[in-house]
């Protein structure tokens, strides 16, 4: 029995024929991606048009991709480990493609960290975590066509200059202070007497204040006041009817002995009174209201010291 079998009549046999198959393969798929050995340059993998498909990839890479259909976006991500770490992005060797380029923070909002057409350059801060990049077409256009070279690089953040060492100065030797010469007291110079402070100058007292009621048909504006004693209050009548002003108590104050009814005090005739005393006093109009009362034409006078 024998072993082999001739594949065809050309004369090759069935192992040797599967292990060219095989070889032309990964040779194909080598160049498609377009992969070296150390990892510098590798192709896209699709599907990567979102966040969560994104391709996972060195910081320091060159990648051959596609835009392809039309409105394709590719994303890359890549993780950043130390604050103030600087990100390049750039897009060459494009066929077709009018280029942008994104660069996000990570999630879960993915905060735009920075822009460009072909090229963006950004310095990364807080929050550190996974970054992502993402490639298009600006005109939403795709295709076969649209090829391109992507290349990622980043910088870490430049250490911090490391302070000189500051030197000590040496310790003085202390040295023996001179003698003094002897010196004469000083002669004390003659004190005059104090200055006598001045009594204080008392403030003038404040002069009495007029205050102003208007009388309107038929309320006392304002209905209570509060003044000192010594101030004088004037009422004023400017309403259309005749009013009256007195104090509940009756004698206190009473407009009636200097306007008289039935006339009593017409419309823009004055009244005033002047306070002497501390209280309160209410009053209203004979004409309007009642003693005693809440409504219609009553008032009340405060007077305080």
């Amino acid at each position: 029995m024998r072993i082999f079998y001739r594949f065809n009549s050309t004369g090759f046999y069935l192992p040797a024929a599967v292990a060219i198959i095989l070889v032309l393969n990964l040779l194909s798929l080598s160049l498609l991606s377009g992969c070296d050995d150390n990892k510098t340059k590798r192709g896209e993998s699709e599907p990567n048009n979102s966040f969560e498909t994104c391709n996972l990839v060195s910081p320091n890479i060159t990648i051959n991709a596609v835009v392809d259909p039309s409105g394709d976006d590719d994303y890359f991500c890549f993780d950043v480990e130390s604050a103030g770490t600087v990100i390049t992005a750039e897009v060459t060797n494009t066929t077709l493609l009018t280029p942008f380029v994104e660069l996000y923070g990570p999630g879960p909002d993915h905060e735009l960290l920075a822009t460009g057409s072909d090229f963006l350059d950004a310095t990364v801060s807080a929050p550190l975590g996974r970054h992502f990049i993402v490639v298009g077409d600006s005109r939403v256009d795709g295709g076969p066509d649209y090829t391109y070279t992507f290349t990622i690089s980043s910088t870490g953040p430049a250490p911090t200059p490391t302070p000189a060492p500051t030197t000590t100065p040496p310790t003085p030797i202390p040295t023996a202070p001179p003698t003094a010469a002897p010196t004469n007291p000083p002669t004390a110079a003659p004190t005059n007497p104090p200055t006598p402070t001045p009594s204080p100058t008392p403030s003038p007292t404040p002069a009495p204040v007029i205050h102003t009621v208007s009388m309107v048909d038929n309320v006392f504006i304002p209905k209570e006041i509060t003044i000192k004693v010594g101030d004088t209050i004037k009422w004023t009548n400017d309403g259309t009817l005749a009013h009256d002003v007195r104090s509940d108590d009756g004698t206190t104050f009473n407009s009636e002995t200097e306007f008289p009814g039935p006339e009593w005090i017409k419309p823009g005739e004055e009244f005033e009174f002047t306070f002497t005393t501390e209280g309160v006093i209410p009053y209203y109009c004979l004409l309007h209201a009642v003693p005693g009362g809440t409504t219609g034409m009553v008032g009340t006078i405060t007077v305080v010291p």
